[in-house]
């Protein structure tokens, strides 16, 4: 976990550093007063910045050796630059501020050894290439400065067909020049290029190798044969999810002789991804025109029409789309005519939807048990016990169970100082809670300790002797796509599996989850190629209404040779974020190595073991090839023999070595995954089974049920396609302003659940309810809000109703807790335009970001608002002009407990 948002800090500073640095143009770089090929700058570290004019440019053999073109936005001689790097992926149009080495790779000037890359803008439009003579590239002289430049050559003749390199040459009278492919990998071939053929244009980068200047069309739509010359381009961006995005639609080469008054075209996309908006034309080509689109279906259908004729190059209009969903989504042209004249070069862009969650995540510092991934669940008057990494001087210890804004004190009975590992381990007795409920932990002691776990701690009234449990497995998040395989670092689509199946698990409410490994589709993609799967994957679990078990899988921590990061990264990247850093021991006799561990329900012991095929063969003498390992096998039996009585449930990702025979080690359950697909018999005891994967739209879990002990598996259910095997909807919200809320889940899942939990958030009144079609088990009455919880029995495939309404009769709520975020009030209400707000916080936030929904739910709005500082603070935002007039809800995404009303009017 973070100390006191340090790592933050440290970022600021660095990015604050970074701009403060001169950025150089690619002229600056490239040319060199003196003469001569080799950069002025050559072995100096700069920075430098630019508009990427050509992406995944091959230079050389293997796939791992690309880069990317920049060019000033001017173009010209001297204009353009190479990127050699495989870390960063910007899109074309993107404009880039790229910090590394200057260097000569035979002759090429280029960055490599790039520590730094920020996106500044997107879909910008590129330079104009510059129209060159096929002979000036003939020699050094006069092609030098095309080095690495946009450039096109215009009514030229084929003069060597392509040889076995992909090689051919082109000749406008002025001396033949080479075309190459280098942007198009190492198994393209040209088709259908003849002796004596004629090209209008061809449009492409110029590079430097074997001695050679060659210009490299950046796609097949580059090279232009024939009388039409109009191309349109999309570039490719990316967007953060629930925000706006405008692609525009770049235009080449329209010429007034033309006389084109008139367009129209379509464009797919994936609607689940992109929501269309509105088109905008102003300061482009056809601010003078009309425009008509409308779009169904996810096609895009557009026309235009004018009195005047379009001419030139640049921004032809401009598509506005909301980011609905993440993913990748093409944005294909089809049927495109300008005039009379049906247009064939048309370059297709894409848009990419990412996750704020794709970012870092809270790395382990001080808790190591309880966490978020090996939770506690505990009754009011229990011992609660906390391992903390810390020095051996450190005093004065205190925690604390957190949830939402209360706060409330766990009395420390004793502290105790640990070896192998070194740790300390706290006593604490749980207190009587105000609501039970999943808590964060947090812990503080002298020299200026402190932490927070999230969701570690479940408080409940008693433990049920009938009640049920999930199994789930193999997520693959956030995709299925392996490094440096196209989308890798773009599609999520794992996520929304995922997601399905926990909406489901919040609603049916189990005591607790058993979630069997292979979280992560490649757990070495930690910090590399700005992926964080870990820090990702951590986020979504804290979404979670119920308390997860987690075990490692092979794809979480046994590396892939593939990919850079050198071996171990994998391991040491669970142990970051999941525990436990002591495992990091090179010593064979060390008594722990992987991370294996047990809890227990009644009388039931529930035991966690790792799992792995150890691809990148990290440590082999403690490792071997893979699990299990003698250490393993002895703990799982030293574990076992602690509980001669009680039933025994094993949850463990994949026994590779066919190492445990459960009849002989007395286990009554065997919950497993890997193999993505169902395996065993619910009728067989010992019960050895194998659940179905989360990803590739399986959507799959499995519940478990313990009545009195005994323990009876069922057939794996599926959340749905659409995720509407089990669903709720709320009449007419559950956004706190209604005094009478109904709830319709439908059931459709072949099992019934008596223990499903409903959360209705009401206005915040001292009032009791009343409750029809479930029972009401607590009310929550710190916040802003009321929220009941009910609990609901579903049958079977059934529809369920269930009301909950204000019945005027005052209570009081018993507990008052330590305030730690408030929204005091938003101001003015209505509000034009601007806004404002007062919040009241016990402690300092670097960020918050505030959201917006209208009356059906949507997020509209999202506005990241900074300096949350310690006691009260007054903040403003702006609202787009795109808001409609009327009534909206507004709230923090790090709290969505307090929830606003409020009215917009825009004039």
């Amino acid at each position: 976990m973070n100390r006191k948002y340090t790592l933050f800090l440290l970022i600021l500073l660095s990015c604050g550093l970074l701009f403060a640095q001169t950025a150089l143009s690619c002229y600056d770089i490239q040319y060199n007063p003196e003469g001569g090929g080799d950069s002025p700058y050559l072995d100096q570290i700069v920075t430098v910045q630019g508009i990427v004019s050509g992406v995944t440019y091959y230079s050389g053999s293997g796939y791992n050796n690309y880069g990317f073109f920049i060019s000033d936005p001017t173009g010209g001689p001297w204009s353009g630059l190479f990127i050699y790097n495989q870390t960063y992926h910007p899109a074309l149009g993107d404009f880039v501020r790229v910090t590394g080495t200057v260097k000569e790779y035979y002759g090429l000037t280029e960055i490599s050894q790039v520590s730094s890359l920020l996106v500044l803008s997107q879909g910008n439009p590129l330079p104009a290439p510059t129209e060159i003579n096929t002979g000036s590239l003939d020699n050094f002289s006069s092609g030098e400065q095309w080095e690495s430049v946009l450039v096109k050559v215009v009514n030229v003749t084929v003069t060597v067909e392509p040889n076995s390199y992909q090689e051919f040459y082109v000749d406008d009278g002025s001396g033949q020049c080479q075309i190459d492919n280098q942007f198009f990998g190492s198994n393209h071939s040209w088709n259908n290029i003849t002796l004596g053929q004629v090209y209008s244009e061809i449009i492409g980068i110029v590079d430097y190798s074997y001695s050679y200047y060659a210009i490299n069309p950046r796609s097949e739509t580059d090279m232009i044969s024939g009388a039409n010359t109009v191309t349109l381009a999309i570039p490719h961006q990316s967007v953060g999810l629930h925000s706006s995005v405008s692609v525009p639609i770049n235009a080449y080469r329209i010429e007034t002789a033309q006389n084109y008054q008139s367009y129209s075209f379509s464009i797919s996309f994936n609607p689940h991804i992109l929501n269309y908006e509105s088109i905008n034309t102003a300061g482009t080509l056809s601010q003078a025109g009309n425009v008509i689109a409308s779009a169904e279906s996810g096609v895009l259908s557009v026309s235009y029409q004018s009195n005047s004729s379009l001419s030139g190059q640049g921004i032809l209009l401009k598509l506005n789309f909301y980011a609905a969903n993440t993913g990748t989504t093409a944005l294909t042209f089809s049927d495109v005519i300008f005039g009379t004249d049906v247009i064939q070069s048309c370059i297709n862009g894409s848009v990419t939807v990412n996750s704020s969650y794709n970012s870092p995540g809270d790395t382990l510092t001080v808790i190591q048990r309880p966490l978020l991934n090996i939770p506690e669940i505990v009754v009011p008057g229990e011992t609660l016990k906390i391992t903390c990494l810390a020095p051996q001087n450190t005093s004065n210890w205190n925690a604390w169970l957190r949830h939402n804004n209360k706060r409330l004190n766990l009395l420390i009975t004793n502290s105790q100082w640990l070896t192998l590992p070194n740790r300390w381990e706290l006593t604490t007795t749980v207190p009587s809670v105000p609501v039970y409920e999943l808590y964060d932990l947090e812990v503080s002691a002298s020299g200026g300790i402190s932490d927070i776990t999230a969701n570690a701690v479940q408080v409940i009234p008693s433990r049920k002797n009938n009640y049920y449990f999930v199994h789930i497995t193999d997520s693959h998040m956030p995709n299925r796509l392996y490094y440096p395989n196209a989308g890798f670092d773009a599609d999520s689509t794992a996520v929304e599996d995922f997601r399905a199946v926990m909406d489901d698990i919040n609603i049916i409410h189990p005591e607790f989850v058993l979630f069997t490994g292979d979280l992560v589709n490649e757990g070495e993609l930690e910090g590399f190629a700005n992926q964080y799967w870990f820090g990702w994957t951590q986020k979504l679990l804290t979404e979670f209404e119920v308390p997860v078990y987690v075990t490692a899988g092979n794809h979480d921590i046994g590396g892939w040779n593939q990919t850079p990061p050198p071996a171990g990264s994998a391991r040491k990247n669970w142990w970051k974020y999941f525990g436990w850093s002591w495992l990091n021991n090179e010593d064979l006799s060390f008594p722990y190595h992987t991370q294996d561990y047990y809890f227990t329900y009644n009388n039931t012991v529930f035991i966690g073991l790792e799992s792995y095929d150890n691809y990148d063969y990290w440590r082999p003498a403690i490792y071997g090839e893979t699990s299990y390992t003698d250490q393993q096998i002895a703990w799982l039996n030293n574990t076992l023999s602690l509980f001669p009585n009680y039933k025994k449930v094993l949850f463990h990702h994949y026994d590779f070595k066919e190492q445990l025979f459960l009849s002989s080690l007395g286990i009554d359950l065997s919950l497993w995954g890997h193999i993505h697909s169902n395996n065993g018999s619910i009728y067989t005891y010992p019960y050895n089974l194998a659940t179905r994967s989360v990803c590739d739209g399986n959507r799959a879990y499995r519940v478990i049920r313990v009545n009195n002990e005994q323990l009876t598996p069922y057939a794996t259910i599926y959340a749905g396609a659409t995720g509407n095997n089990l669903s709720v909807q709320f009449y007419p919200s559950n956004y706190g302003v209604a005094d009478s809320v109904k709830a319709i889940i439908i059931n459709n899942q072949p099992l019934a659940f008596e223990n499903a939990q409903l959360k209705f958030i009401m206005p915040q009144r001292d009032t009791g309810y009343n409750v029809s079609g479930g029972t009401l088990t607590q009310v929550d009455k710190s916040g802003n809000y009321n929220i009941c919880y009910v609990r609901v029995s579903l049958s079977a495939n059934s529809t369920s109703t269930v009301t909950v309404t204000e019945n005027g009769v005052e209570i009081s709520d018993p507990v008052q807790v330590p305030v730690v975020f408030t929204i005091k009030s938003v101001y003015p209400n209505p509000l034009v335009k601007q806004g404002n707000l007062q919040v009241i916080s016990d402690k300092t936030f670097p960020e918050l970001h505030l959201q917006l929904f209208n009356l059906r739910g949507q997020l509209v709005y999202q506005e990241c608002l900074k300096g949350i500082s310690q006691g009260e603070s007054h903040l403003s935002f702006t609202l787009p002009d795109s808001l409609a007039s009327g009534i909206y809800f507004l709230r923090f995404r790090e709290d969505k407990t307090q929830i606003h009303k409020i009215l917009i009017l825009q004039r």
